[in-house]
C-alpha cells in the first residue's frame, strides 16, 4: 500500500530521472507513488489536486518558478489541509526563505546536484523514516 505521494517539480528531464532513481534507491515501490511536474503552473495544479505529502521541487522552471509556485501553493490550499513538505534543490544561491520556512515548518533546501546522502537524510527527517 502507498504511504506517500511525492511529486517532483523538474523542468529538466535528466534531472527528473535522476531524482527518480535516487528515490528508488530509498523508498521501495510499494511505499509511494511518484508524480511529475515539468514547470511551476503545472506544480501549483497538480499539488492542489492531488496533495501530495512531499514536493521536491526546482527553483528555474518556466512559466512559474519554483518558489512562487510554493507561495501560490499556501495561498490556495484551504486553511485545514496539511501542508505539503517541501525540499529545494538548487544550483543557484538561495533568496532569504524565512518567510517561506514559516509557512512550510517542513522545509529542506539540497544543493545540485543531489547528493543520495541529503536526499535520503531529508526523505528520512520528513517522513518520520526510521531504519
Amino acid at each position: 500500500m502507498v504511504r506517500w505521494k511525492i511529486l517532483i517539480a523538474e523542468d529538466d528531464p535528466v534531472s527528473f530521472k535522476l531524482l527518480k532513481w535516487l528515490l528508488q534507491k530509498l523508498l521501495s515501490d510499494d511505499q509511494y507513488e511518484l508524480r511529475w511536474a515539468q514547470n511551476g503552473a503545472e506544480l501549483i495544479e497538480q499539488t492542489v489536486k492531488t496533495h501530495p505529502d512531499v514536493i521536491i521541487t526546482d527553483i528555474r522552471m518556466p512559466e512559474v518558478d519554483g518558489l512562487t509556485a510554493l507561495e501560490l501553493i499556501a495561498e490556495k490550499l484551504s486553511p485545514d489541509c496539511e501542508l505539503p513538505k517541501i525540499i529545494i534543490t538548487s544550483a543557484i544561491d538561495l533568496p532569504d526563505l524565512s518567510s517561506l520556512a514559516e509557512t512550510f515548518r517542513d522545509l529542506e533546501v539540497i544543493p545540485k546536484p543531489v547528493e543520495v546522502a541529503r536526499l535520503s537524510a531529508a526523505l528520512r527527517k520528513l517522513l518520520a523514516i526510521t531504519e
